[in-house]
Formats: C-alpha cells, structure tokens, sequence
C-alpha cells in the first residue's frame, strides 16, 4: 500500500515536470502554459534543464524578460534573434509576456519594428507568401502589436506614439485599420480609442504615410502598396492629391506602379496585382496613366513592374512574382 502511494506521488511529480509523460488527472501544480511555467514540455526544454545555455533557434524567459525591461541591449538582443533564426520562438515567447511591456510597451514594439521590417526573412517572406495560412514575420509583429495595445493601460498614447513614427508606417497602418474596424462595429466591446481620438490618429498617419511614399522608405520591403491602401481609406483626398503630383513627375509611371503594385496575395501563386476602374478610378487618372504607360519598354523593367504596368493597361490580374496573368479565382 505505501509503495502504490509513493509510486502515484513520483509518478505524479514526473507528471507535473514532463507534461507529455502525464497520464492525465487533477494536480494542485498543474498549469495552463506549460512552456512559460519551465516544465519540461519539448526537446528544446529539455536541454535547457540539462544546460547552462539554451540551444540554437531557442530562447529563455529570462532573456525575454531582459529584453521587455531593457536590461540587455534591444538592437543587439534582436540582431542574436535574427543570426540564430529565432524569430518564431521570440513572438512566441513576446506572446506569453506580452502583459509585462506596460511602460516599455513604445519602445519595444519600436525596436521590433526596426529590427525585422528590413529583414531578409521579412522580405522574403512577403516576396514568396502564398496565403493567409502563412505564418510570416510581418504577421506575426501585427498579432503582437494587437496584442500589447489591448493589454496596455494607456492605448492612446501608445498608438499616438507609433502614429508619430514614420519608422513604423506600415504596422501603423495595420492599427489603425483595426481601430476604423472595432468603431465601425456596433457589436464590438472595449474599444481602443473613441472615435474622436480616431479622427486625430487619421491625421497623424496621413502625415507619416505621404512621407514614406516620398521619400520611398518602404520600397525594399515592398510594404508601400500596403501604406498607400490605407492612406486612401483614412482620406482619399490626400491620397489622390499625393498619386496625381507623383504621377506628372519625371518617371511617374513606374513610380505610381511601384506604390500600387500589389493587390494582394492567394494560394495559387503568391502576390499579385490588379489595377482596374472599380478600385483605382476615383484616385488615379488611369487613362493619363495609361498614356504614359504606353511609351515604355515593359520588358526592360523588373518582372513585378512588369506585372503592374500591364494590369494597368488592361485591368488584368497578374502574379509578382513570374508575371503570369491570373485566373478569374
């Protein structure tokens, strides 16, 4: 009988360390999240109980914890995550102490941003998704970025701030998206921001959108087309305003082709652009675009303008990525 009673103690310990190993049942040391409690719940964690480091592409608590706070250098933390490809295992873990940036909140999404927007993983990935089942970096900064504003005890003033960045542009668009998104919602509770505070946020994107089109800050990544679609939601006056000054520039064309060129992404071939009446009509002069269009040597630029300058000419769907033209689905 006191064998039986310590043999279900130890095996409910090991239970309680090694959660794969349980055989299920109550336990006062049960936990929820495993993985941020320390049990030993992957290979991975094994050798963290084993070793004095952790093994490649995997990261502890503590560092997580040290980089919320500060106490380690962000930008060289970030450069570590990036070398050792540890960036699925990062949002994972920022995703489990996301709650502990509160005041650092600014200034952690900002060093994120920095590091990953220019990435060669980011671009990568964006040049090659083929889907919304695709779990790419960008994604997952947007799931975080949502995720720490609604934990955070002063969303205003931290949206205001990542509104006044032009640095974060593009993630900047994404949160104010989600704000237009949760007013316009009669069914949604625990608003960000009131609608008031929206209009003011509108105008401090406005601002930083116009910016980063001009100065082409976001071309590399090819994140402009995803700043232009939401500066034309928060004021198409200013968006077409913006689209007709580049256009009667010198190298218009393929300016307006770069800033509008891509629609999209499906599951057949990855991004793709579309450029027709329906969309653009009322904020591009599409036939003096087209006009211009006309005089240039398509088959001399790169295969993703290539792309573009043809659905402009005929309103067709066309793929980034091998310019082929797409299907109706």
């Amino acid at each position: 009988m006191e064998r039986e009673r310590e043999r279900k103690l130890i095996s409910g310990l090991l239970g309680d360390i090694f959660p794969l190993l349980d055989s299920g049942g109550y336990s006062h040391y049960g936990v929820s999240d495993t993985d941020s409690a320390g049990r030993v719940s992957a290979p991975q964690r094994l050798h963290v109980a084993f070793h004095y480091k952790t093994p490649t592409g995997y990261l502890s608590d503590r560092e997580i914890l040290d980089f919320i706070s500060g106490n380690v250098d962000r930008t060289t933390f970030l450069s570590y995550v990036l070398e050792e490809e540890a960036d699925e295992r990062f949002f994972e873990m920022m995703t489990n102490y996301s709650a502990k940036c509160k005041e650092d909140s600014f200034d952690v999404l900002s060093s994120i941003y920095d590091a990953f927007l220019y990435s060669t993983k980011l671009v990568s990935s964006l040049e090659n998704n083929y889907g919304f089942m695709t779990i790419d970096p960008y994604r997952q900064m947007i799931w975080l970025t949502n995720k720490i504003i609604s934990e955070s005890e002063n969303k205003y003033e931290l949206i205001k701030g990542l509104m006044g960045r032009r640095e974060s542009t593009p993630l900047a668009a994404d949160v104010l998206y989600k704000i237009r998104e949760q007013i316009h919602d009669d069914k949604h509770r625990g608003l960000w921001v009131s609608e008031e505070q929206l209009k003011e946020l509108e105008l401090d994107f406005q601002i930083i959108a116009i910016g980063a089109l001009t100065k082409r800050e976001f071309m590399p990544n090819h994140l402009e087309s995803h700043i232009f679609y939401e500066l034309e939601r928060s004021s198409k006056e200013k968006a077409t305003g913006l689209m007709a000054e580049i256009l009667s520039s010198s190298g218009g064309a393929i300016r307006t082709a770069e800033i509008i060129g891509k629609s999209g992404s499906d599951s057949t071939n990855g991004p793709f652009v579309q450029i027709d009446e329906k969309t653009f009509a009322d904020v591009i002069n599409l036939e003096s675009l087209r006009e211009k269009v006309k005089e240039i040597d398509i088959q001399s630029q790169a295969v993703h303008i290539q792309a573009a300058l043809k659905s402009i000419l005929d309103g067709k769907k066309y793929y980034l990525r091998d310019g082929k033209i797409g299907g109706r689905w």
